[in-house]
């Protein structure tokens, strides 16, 4: 009985480890923008795996997903957990600031850069970079306006008094 035990939990362990592993590469490839190359990577690390006359540990990275499909999906519930948390951060902080930048990327698109600053009960003090929207007509005021007030309503549920 405990050796079909230890078997279900090799199993269970192997599948969480890989799913972990794929996790942090993700991570790794967001950070580096580099969405496309995550099957490279695997085969690099099977080869480097069996160079090492490791056959066991490549048979077991041969199993960590990384199609180009499951590191986008991954990386969105990645953004999607960062949200939430930063939702978390503004509600539980006491006051909260917003500043924004305007910047221009390589292809001279306009990009708006909000950054959110929250102050907590104890008074430390927390920086984000929250959210960079793209703005392609103009920079004029309005649209400025238009793309921060979309930001704001997504995070924090202010009172529609701006009419």
């Amino acid at each position: 009985m405990q050796r079909q035990r230890s078997i279900f939990f090799k199993a269970t362990h192997v599948q969480k480890s890989c799913v972990r592993a794929s996790y942090e590469v993700c991570v790794i490839m967001a950070k580096n923008e580099m969405f496309t190359s995550c099957e490279i990577i695997k085969q690099c690390t099977i080869k480097m795996a069996k160079s090492f006359c490791d056959d066991k540990l490549a048979k077991n990275l041969e199993t960590v997903s990384l199609s180009h499909q499951t590191v986008s999906r991954r990386t969105a519930e990645i953004n999607k957990q960062l949200n939430a948390q930063l939702i978390k951060e503004i509600e539980r902080s006491k006051y909260f600031s917003v500043a924004l930048d305007k910047s221009t990327d390589v292809t001279d698109v306009s990009q708006l850069l909000i950054f959110v600053k929250t102050v907590y009960e104890q008074f430390s003090i927390k920086d984000e970079l929250r959210d960079l929207i793209p703005l392609p007509t103009s920079t004029k005021g309005s649209d400025t306006y238009s793309a921060l007030v979309s930001v704001v309503e997504k995070y924090v549920d202010f009172p529609n008094d701006r009419a």
